[in-house]
Parts: C-alpha cells; sequence; structure tokens
C-alpha cells in the first residue's frame, strides 16, 4: 500500500512536537528554580559570613583578655617582691615638699611627691601612674665580673649582695600612636642604679638616708636636699596594649561604670580620684589598685584590677569591644612607712 509524501511528513512533524513537550523545560520554570536556589546559597553564604565573624570576633576578645591576664600576673609577679609600695599621698603631680610635714619625723605624714622625681614623659597628662614600688634588681653581669676579679670589692659596687634597689612605676598611657593599635596601653617604667654596660644610670639615687633606709622619702636626705645627680632617663616600654580608656559609648553608662570602683575600708586607691580629675581623665578605671594603708612593719597588701577593650582588633565593633574587669590579691613584703 502506497503511502503519500503528505502523509509521512504528518506523521515526522508529529513525532518531533510529541518529543518537544516531553524532554524540555519552559523559560519560567527556569527562572523559578534559579530564583529558589539562588535564595537557597544567599541563606547559607550569610550563615557562612556571620560564623566567620562570630568567631573572628571571639578569638580577638579571647586574645586581649589572655593579655589582659599575662600583664596582670607579670605585675602581682612583682609585686611579690616588693621591699616598698607606694599609696595615693606620693604618686600626685605638685609641690615636692608638704609644707605640713617634717621630712625629719619618721613619724609625720610627709609626702615629698614621687612623680616630680620621674622623667616629664611620665608626668604628662596621657600618663597616669598607678603603681610604683622597690624592688631589688640584680647588678649588670659586668659588675659581677668585676666583683669576682677584683681582690678588694669596689666601694661603690653592692659585690655582697649583688643587687639594688630598683623603682619600678606602672602607668596608664593614651597617648595616640602609630604602632599601638589600642585605646590605651600599660607602660613600664623602671630606675635602676646601673645601666646594662655597668654605669651609673642619671638621676638614681639609694633610698637611704644615714645607716637607715627610708623609701618613704627619697631621694630626700637627711638635710632635705635631693641626692641625685643627673636627670633620669625615660626607660618606660609598654607591657600590654588594649587597655581600656573610660571613654565609653553610647550604650555604656561612664559614670556607672567609675561608680563601681572601690577599696575595702583602710585602702587607698591609686590613682586617686583627685589625680584623674587633674589630667581630664575621670572616668578611666580600667587599671587601678587599692593599697593597703595597715600599720608599719606588717606586709602590704595590694588589690589590682585591669579591663581590657579589643576595639581596633578584628570583627570588633560596639559593645562586643568591653570585657570584664580581672581582680587579683597580692601581700607583698613591703610595709607602709618602713623604718628599720
Amino acid at each position: 500500500m502506497k503511502v503519500s509524501l503528505k502523509s509521512q511528513l504528518n506523521r515526522l512533524f508529529r513525532r518531533k512536537q510529541k518529543s518537544s513537550s516531553v524532554g524540555g523545560f519552559t523559560f519560567i520554570e527556569l527562572l523559578v528554580v534559579i530564583f529558589i536556589a539562588g535564595g537557597i546559597l544567599s541563606g547559607l553564604l550569610y550563615l557562612v559570613v556571620e560564623l566567620l565573624g562570630v568567631d573572628q570576633r571571639e578569638a580577638s576578645r579571647n586574645e586581649t583578655q589572655r593579655e589582659m591576664q599575662l600583664a596582670m600576673d607579670y605585675i602581682a609577679t612583682e609585686l611579690r617582691e616588693a621591699v616598698y609600695v607606694y599609696n595615693d599621698c606620693y604618686l600626685p603631680q605638685g609641690n615636692r615638699n608638704d609644707p605640713d610635714g617634717d621630712p625629719n619625723n619618721p613619724n609625720d605624714d610627709y609626702c615629698p611627691g614621687l612623680i616630680n622625681f620621674l622623667p616629664d614623659n611620665l608626668t604628662s597628662p596621657d600618663n597616669i601612674p598607678v603603681v610604683a614600688f622597690w624592688k631589688q634588681q640584680p647588678i649588670p653581669t659586668v659588675l659581677k665580673e668585676r666583683c669576682a676579679s677584683s681582690a678588694t670589692p669596689p666601694d661603690d659596687i653592692p659585690c655582697r649582695t649583688a643587687s639594688s634597689y630598683a623603682l619600678v612605676v606602672y602607668s596608664i598611657n593614651t597617648a595616640d600612636s602609630d604602632i599601638w593599635k589600642g585605646k590605651a596601653r600599660i607602660t613600664r617604667y623602671a630606675l635602676t642604679q646601673f645601666q646594662s654596660n655597668g654605669t651609673r644610670a642619671p638621676g638614681y639615687a639609694p633610698p637611704e638616708e644615714g645607716v637607715s633606709v627610708r623609701f618613704d622619702r627619697w631621694p630626700i636626705g637627711d638635710n632635705d636636699t635631693d641626692r641625685r645627680v643627673g636627670t633620669p632617663l625615660d626607660t618606660s616600654a609598654v607591657l600590654v596594649d588594649f587597655l581600656d580608656d573610660g571613654s565609653g559609648a553610647d550604650f555604656i553608662d561612664t559614670d556607672e561604670t567609675a561608680d563601681l570602683a572601690s577599696c575595702p575600708d583602710d585602702y587607698s586607691m591609686v590613682p586617686s580620684q583627685e589625680v584623674l580629675d587633674a589630667v581630664g581623665a575621670p572616668d578611666i578605671r580600667s587599671f587601678y589598685a587599692c593599697v593597703d594603708q595597715g600599720q608599719s612593719n606588717t606586709n602590704r597588701d595590694v588589690i589590682l584590677y585591669i579591663r581590657g577593650n579589643a576595639q581596633g582588633r578584628p570583627g570588633i565593633s560596639g559593645e562586643a569591644s568591653f570585657l570584664p574587669t580581672l581582680e587579683t590579691r597580692v601581700l607583698s613584703r613591703g610595709v607602709l612607712g618602713r623604718a628599720p
């Protein structure tokens, strides 16, 4: 039976139309699939970005808090070795001699003003002294070798003890810096009797009057004279960065934060509120100490407080920058008003 050409063409056209309608997608269907897939991918990408941000933020906070703890441990270790710790009477800037005090009367309340004998950089408004104390410091190796090689020990070198007294001052520094990215930092200054090469350090005077050791009147002598030779060098170095500067933000009540800083009875707070008001930083209580006013010839109890601020680290912004305050208690060997 003959099949006409027209019938064959019609049959082929119907097959082509049937196969096209079964194996393909319309343009609208493709758009719907693309929108659904894009929404799912966008949601997953948002979650990934948020998780990475949270991880980075917590890493910055933990690193800052770890550094604050290390700094506190370092300061506490030195305080345990202290033989004398100054209270708030000696740190404010002002007159060297208290007109109401008698430097020759060991029972009188006499404050020569320690800050007035330190380098100028340590007395600027950007630098607030917090803790100051004396400790024993080993003499340089070159001097130990000189003592060992001499038949008669030199009179100007403490060969027998192989150590001398060093004055250590920890401060809050809020100066702008291209190196340090935190709001503030803790600096350490040390005035030693000898430099590393064995030469005498300028501005140093042994805390002695006659045969007695009197740290509370340094560097005033028996005749109310300054016993230093030269001007002390600024040997301060940054101990830790990212200390809170007390500036706060809209969501932080700085007045309330400052009010939380307090000391137990019979303790003096350093720096005092008068010192902070004088330098224009009344709310900066991120690093302060409570110094026991105890009786003389007793060990000194010091309570340290440090609070960091992670602002400036990756992933930190807003309220997340503020960290809890760290606290530690140190019992040193120093005594207030020591008169051996």
